[in-house]
């Protein structure tokens, strides 16, 4: 009995401390950029410049999964990510390198455009990049980064920053990770990704289940396996003329 007094007791005392901590975080944050610096000061001795990892694809319908498919994936910070579709064999994927896409078929390159990867400069990029580059980054998404509020969403106590009627992210208030994004496009349409499932693998935080919602129904959901932190990985992984040549 006297076991589980103390039980209850240390329970509640780590309860004030995390809501007392989540406090002094509220109090220190009055906008996005010091949001910004106080996330990468808290998570970016545990981040990693380098990862890779296996991704199942699956797509949804009515609440029905209609199909999967398998990605494997390499991401190297700030902003590059090399994506094969299948298996290094089928010559499929995407080249993602600071602001440009890159699509492959058949080892070859059929078409390239300019494109900021969102979720990639504020679920990665933004623990290892120092806090005034971020900044100028997310103000290039079109986020309002003078906005912040706490919300709660399925449960969780986030951060919001940004506008949510047409475009904002969301931030863990304990740990400051980063939780998900919600774009509203010019018909009203709303996408809302969340990364879930996060995992300390290795002493490191990563999301191993990344969801999309349009107008509230799942359309697609990613789960992340084989999970790991090179120390290294090659520059030529994501140079768009060696995407043919490369693996890892």
């Amino acid at each position: 009995m006297k076991r589980l007094a103390v039980k209850i007791l240390l329970a509640w005392v780590l309860l004030l401390f995390c809501e007392n901590l989540a406090i002094g975080q509220t109090d220190s944050i009055s906008n996005g950029f010091s949001l910004v610096k106080t996330m990468y000061a808290q998570n970016s001795q545990n981040w990693y410049n380098n990862l890779t990892f296996k991704q199942e694809v699956f797509r949804v319908k009515d609440d029905s999964i209609v199909s999967r498919e398998v990605w494997i994936l390499a991401y190297s910070s700030p902003s590059k990510l090399h994506i094969r579709y299948s298996d290094f064999d089928s010559g499929r994927g995407w080249l993602i390198v600071t602001d440009s896409i890159y699509t492959y078929n058949n080892f070859n390159l059929i078409g390239s455009r300019l494109r900021i990867h969102e979720l990639m400069v504020l679920g990665l990029d933004i623990y290892n990049v120092l806090p005034q580059i971020s900044v100028e980054r997310i103000k290039q998404l079109g986020i309002d980064i003078s906005r912040v509020e706490m919300v709660t969403i399925k449960g969780k106590s986030l951060y919001q920053i940004g506008n949510p009627e047409t475009i904002c992210f969301w931030v863990h208030t304990i740990n400051l990770l980063f939780y998900g994004l919600r774009k509203v496009n010019e018909s009203g349409d709303v996408k809302d990704t969340f990364f879930e499932q996060y995992k300390t693998l290795y002493g490191k935080p990563v999301a191993t289940e990344v969801q999309y919602f349009l107008n509230g129904k799942m359309f697609i959901f990613e789960r992340y396996s084989e999970i790991r932190f090179p120390t290294f990985l090659h520059n030529d992984l994501f140079v768009p003329a060696r995407f043919k040549d490369v693996m890892w």
